[in-house]
């Protein structure tokens, strides 16, 4: 049996002195082979879970169909997530493009409780009716009835006030309600700060299971993710490789990449799951969606993830 670790031993191991506990890359008959919740990780394949505080399994590398990313050729769009199903990613996480997803979903014979989902809905929205409204249409282009994860967003610190903090507590309880509803399998919010812990988490019938946040080589604060953590979150990256491409290029990475016979992107990406973040990475590039894949069959050694880690605040300013 293998030993216990400790969320601080984790962090310390993660991010800098030792090695994780991988699993050899295998495919079981379940659904998901499963992790043992966070921060210990044990990376095996697109089917690996982490457990979330409510026993959701939730896929620790996903899809990220952003607007964003993907563009505006639907059809394109289209053909893009249904690689990615090909290629055997089982989470999807939307942004405005429900209609899509929904389509290639459709297409692809997939049963709908083989693909966890993840939304967001538009920041814009502060009432629960609209809130609902928008909800209701979401899962009509999903040609879903439910969603696996529903998250709120919050704006940076310094922008909120105690009007945008009641907003968002009153959309939390929108979300505690659809969750009860078994309208979603989880709940959860997106850059949420440490400094609003104390204030929202109080305010919380229900904890949130997810914090998605900000994070990569460039951008990442251990004490907010081990804070998520020991309170009963597990943290998801949606920005891996972080503004514009200047990880693709940094010369600490592309030496690594060489290393390992690997991309910078999958060096990238696999520093983050070693992190122990969920990650999503996103393209309209079926190539890109199929090399971001190939990322279980290696492992960063510890002097190597420490050498990614120094990076933090090194971006140079636009």
């Amino acid at each position: 049996m293998q030993e216990t670790m400790t969320r601080r031993d984790f962090i310390k191991v993660a991010g800098t002195s030792s090695t994780l506990v991988i699993g050899s890359c295998f495919f079981g008959t379940s659904l998901f082979t499963t992790a043992v919740a966070a921060p210990r990780v044990d990376i095996q394949g697109l089917f690996t879970t982490q457990r979330l505080n409510n026993g959701v399994e939730m896929p620790i590398f996903g899809f990220g169909a952003y607007s964003t990313a993907l563009g505006e050729d639907k059809i394109k769009n289209t053909q893009a997530v249904l690689e990615a199903l090909k290629i055997g990613y089982k989470h999807i996480s939307v942004f405005e493009t429900e209609e899509v997803i929904g389509n290639a979903l459709m297409q692809s014979g997939i049963p709908r409780d083989e693909i966890f989902l993840s939304l967001q809905l538009d920041n814009k929205i502060t009432t629960e009716d609209d809130f609902i409204v928008a909800f209701n249409e979401s899962l009509a282009k999903l040609k879903t009835n439910y969603v696996d994860l529903l998250t709120i967003f919050f704006p940076p610190i310094d922008t909120i006030n105690n009007d945008i903090f009641n907003q968002k507590v009153n959309l939390w309880q929108t979300l505690e309600k659809l969750y009860k509803e078994k309208r979603v399998k989880a709940i959860g919010v997106t850059n949420l700060n440490r400094d609003l812990f104390e204030q929202f988490l109080p305010e919380c019938e229900i904890r949130p299971m997810v914090n998605q946040l900000v994070l990569n080589p460039y951008n990442y604060d251990d004490r907010l993710v081990e804070t998520s953590f020991n309170r009963k979150m597990q943290v998801a990256t949606f920005v891996p490789f972080g503004s514009g491409k200047d990880l693709i290029y940094e010369p600490t990475i592309t030496k690594i990449a060489q290393k390992y016979n690997k991309t910078a992107s999958q060096v990238i990406l696999r520093w983050n799951l070693q992190k122990g973040y969920i990650t999503f990475a996103s393209s309209a590039d079926v190539n890109v969606i199929k090399e971001y894949s190939e990322v279980f069959n290696f492992m960063l050694d510890a002097k190597d993830m420490k050498a990614i880690s120094k990076l933090k605040g090194t971006q140079k300013s636009k």
